[in-house]
């Protein structure tokens, strides 16, 4: 009761205005007139005004204005009470849950002794208030005086607490006023039935978090992921304990943890180092599992950024060590590829490149038969070479190699030691019909002629020189050569003449050089060492007999090399010396 004490004597006499507060505490008077009032309240028995407050309050009243006075603030000491509910949480997911009537199918433990442990030492001491719940798994602490309590729970053998739950709630008790505390809710251990998970783990190719579909066929693009690792995080503490289920992707990244106790658990994917986790972000899903539940879907996206790199260099390995050595040139223009499915061929869609031919660009930098791989993910790759079949004689295990790659990792010295087989010489023997020196259309070739390799270059076959016979089509070869000059001569068969060449010694590769050399070169050698862009003067005498295989135009080469026959790359000079 609040009210106008016009003769300010204190006390609510016979015709003072007066009013009772709303249930938000609030008063008001109306239609006074103009002046200065003294606002009193009533206390009941047993209530206290507050320090700082008073049960007066002045307040002055102006025409067609509201005035507000000063609050009234007032406290009991009368007792306060605790009330509560011990539940059964019959699947463990740490919801009371309700039918569609709103009725509790999780119900409440009757007879579950619940206690105040006033000393805090999570035992029942004598003398501690002791209540035990209701058919419905209710309790009540009456006429407790104002402080904050603990509120504890007795356990029985077989039980445990729910998940997120506790078996003690702290509870503030206020001055005439019922605090309510938290529920208790436990799970009977006998009675649970252990629960599945399963889900994928797949990788997020383009780490956009969502599982890409090809639009056409509704397949996945982003594959699984063999060999992750799940767990069930049942004590909630982000970690792996060694009692905790877990289970392994297999190669379609499908994973199944079963034989999981019901409850509020996590569903915890352990990410690789290199990787991280696009969906979720967190690599964890928290779930209520039920009694007895089988939850799927329970997927993981992983991401590998592409920041790796691989770089090698396919090589003339010229003295077949493994090794690349001085004077070993780089091979351009051959195909290196990522053999991702592993087929051993270079398919549609696979990463490739080819090794570069050096640049001449950059004078300092031998860039020739180099490649290199960017942009990669963690992982593991096969990188394959593929060579002509002049290079066919490489060691297989130079033509693959496997390289796994930790995060950002740029891996070099992926090199090919790449073996160019040895030295063939072809050719075909064939039937000059016409004697024109010439093969003509319709001209065929000579089966069955023996072909051989003139060594000692006597004109003339001797044992142990290597020979071939023509085949079908007149066709012949030598194989396994080591690289230098050689004789080539068919042995004629009775019936045949010589058409074609028209050399009688020498060496038939190239033309205008099938003849012994003859002359007086003085000096007979010169040697000499160069820098880069040096010259060299000297004066040759060259004497040519009189007689002989000369005619009267002779061709003169200076070979520059020392197996004293012309090779394909000898630098020559040429001269021309008339009749």
């Amino acid at each position: 009761t609040v009210f106008l004490d016009l003769d300010s004597n204190g006390t609510l006499d016979f015709g003072e205005p007066s009013t009772l507060t709303d249930s938000n505490g609030n008063y008001g008077f109306v239609s006074i007139a103009e002046g200065t009032y003294e606002v009193t309240e009533v206390l009941p028995s047993g209530w206290y005004t507050t320090p700082g407050f008073d049960l007066r309050q002045s307040v002055d009243v102006f025409p067609g204005e509201a005035s507000v006075a000063q609050d009234f603030a007032n406290f009991t000491i009368l007792n306060g009470s605790i009330r509560g509910t011990v539940w059964n949480d019959l699947n463990r997911d740490g919801f009371r849950n309700a039918d569609i009537t709103g009725a509790f199918t999780d119900p409440g433990l009757p007879d579950w002794e619940v206690f105040l442990d006033l000393n805090r030492n999570k035992l029942r001491d004598t003398g501690e208030p002791t209540v035990l719940t209701d058919a419905f798994g209710g309790y009540s602490f009456a006429d407790l005086q104002v402080g904050d309590y603990e509120v504890q729970e007795i356990l029985p053998s077989g039980w445990e607490v729910t998940s997120t739950y506790s078996d003690s709630q702290t509870v503030a008790v206020y001055s005439g006023a019922e605090s309510v505390a938290p529920d208790f809710a436990n799970f009977n251990l006998t009675t649970a039935t252990l629960g599945v998970v399963d889900g994928i783990v797949w990788n997020d190719l383009n780490g956009n978090g969502v599982r890409d579909v090809n639009a056409s066929t509704g397949t996945f693009t982003d594959p699984g992921l063999t060999g992750r690792v799940v767990f069930a995080d049942v004590n909630l503490n982000g970690l792996f304990d060694a009692t905790e289920p877990t289970a392994t992707t297999g190669v379609d990244g499908v994973y199944s943890i079963p034989g999981i106790v019901p409850g509020t658990i996590s569903i915890i994917e352990i990410v690789p180092t290199g990787w991280r986790a696009t969906a979720p972000l967190s690599a964890s899903h928290t779930i209520a599992l039920r009694n007895g539940e089988s939850v799927s879907g329970l997927d993981f996206g992983n991401y590998a950024p592409h920041d790796a790199s691989i770089h090698g260099t396919v090589f003339d390995d010229l003295n077949q060590n493994g090794g690349r050595n001085t004077g070993e040139r780089g091979l351009g223009g051959l195909t290196v590829f990522l053999d991702t499915n592993g087929s051993g061929t270079l398919d549609i869609g696979e990463p490739q490149t080819t090794t570069l031919e050096d640049q001449f660009f950059t004078p300092s930098v031998d860039e020739a038969g180099t490649y290199s791989f960017t942009h990669l993910a963690v992982g593991s790759y096969t990188v394959r070479v593929l060579v002509p079949a002049v290079l066919s004689a490489t060691p297989t295990a130079e033509l693959t190699h496997v390289v796994t790659l930790t995060a950002a990792e740029n891996r070099s010295g992926v090199d090919t030691a790449a073996v160019f087989r040895k030295n063939e010489i072809h050719g075909v023997r064939f039937d000059d019909i016409d004697g024109d020196h010439l093969r003509d259309a319709g001209e065929p070739g000579v089966e069955g002629a023996t072909v051989y390799i003139d060594l000692d270059r006597d004109d003339s076959y001797d044992p142990g020189e290597p020979t071939t016979v023509t085949l079908a089509d007149g066709s012949y070869s030598f194989s396994d050569l080591e690289p230098g000059a050689y004789v080539v001569r068919g042995i004629l068969d009775a019936g045949y003449e010589h058409t074609y060449p028209q050399t009688t010694g020498g060496t038939v590769w190239p033309a205008g050089t099938s003849n012994p050399a003859v002359g007086t070169v003085t000096p007979a050698s010169i040697t000499t060492s160069l820098a880069a862009g040096a010259t060299h003067r000297e004066t040759v005498s060259i004497t040519l007999p009189d007689t002989g295989a000369l005619t009267d135009m002779v061709d003169v080469f200076l070979l520059f090399d020392d197996t004293g026959s012309f090779v394909n790359n000898s630098p020559i000079v040429r001269a021309a010396f008339p009749a």
